[in-house]
């Protein structure tokens, strides 16, 4: 779905399919591990229709998935030479995210051409990029974006203190969650 999504034109691409690109692409990841491991922590099949807190837990788990990537969205633009890839290599590769897609709905027309005209443009400048980052900017959907991550793993803390006692096991969860938007790299 990702690499479908790179295809499409931007003015096509919706939000809903860039939230379910990225449920597939971590959040279901997340999601088994979290399933696999309570299943096995409970000793019951995955498959158990009756093991209503074996979904809470992926539901916990793709929340955090989700987090994750719009994190990563915003370090690949806005983090440092230490974060393991080319700082604005998404960009460069017109990567279809969700702050790309928000910030491309909010610039006036001149700005859109401008950045339309960076994004996907494996050749764009270091200024173009600092360009691209100016008008993400401007439009406030970095914040915006990073608010969203915080409000996954805020409903993904609460699936996770509904499902769980208070203990050491659930501490280091709701920590790894917050881990998700805190991120450096």
């Amino acid at each position: 779905m990702d690499v479908r999504l790179s295809y499409i034109p931007w003015e096509q691409v919706q939000e809903a399919e860039i939230i379910e690109m990225m449920r597939l692409k971590t959040g279901a990841l997340l999601a088994f591990c979290a399933e696999a491991g309570a299943a096995i922590g409970s000793g019951l099949p995955i498959t158990d229709p009756s093991q209503g807190s074996l979904a809470a837990l992926g539901r916990f788990a793709t929340l955090c998935g989700l987090a994750f990537q719009l994190s990563d969205d915003l370090l690949g633009v806005f983090g440092d030479a230490q974060f393991g890839k080319p700082i604005g290599s998404d960009i460069r590769e017109g990567k279809r995210t969700l702050l790309m897609h928000r910030t491309l709905n909010r610039l006036a027309d001149a700005d859109r051409s401008r950045m339309h005209a960076i994004l996907g443009n494996a050749m764009a400048t270091d200024a173009e990029i600092d360009h691209a980052r100016r008008l993400i900017r401007q439009t406030n959907a970095d914040q915006e974006v990073r608010e969203t991550a915080d409000a996954y793993v805020s409903e993904a803390i609460e699936i996770l203190h509904a499902q769980l006692p208070d203990s050491h096991g659930r501490d280091c969860l709701e920590a790894w969650a917050d881990v998700m938007v805190a991120r450096k790299v």
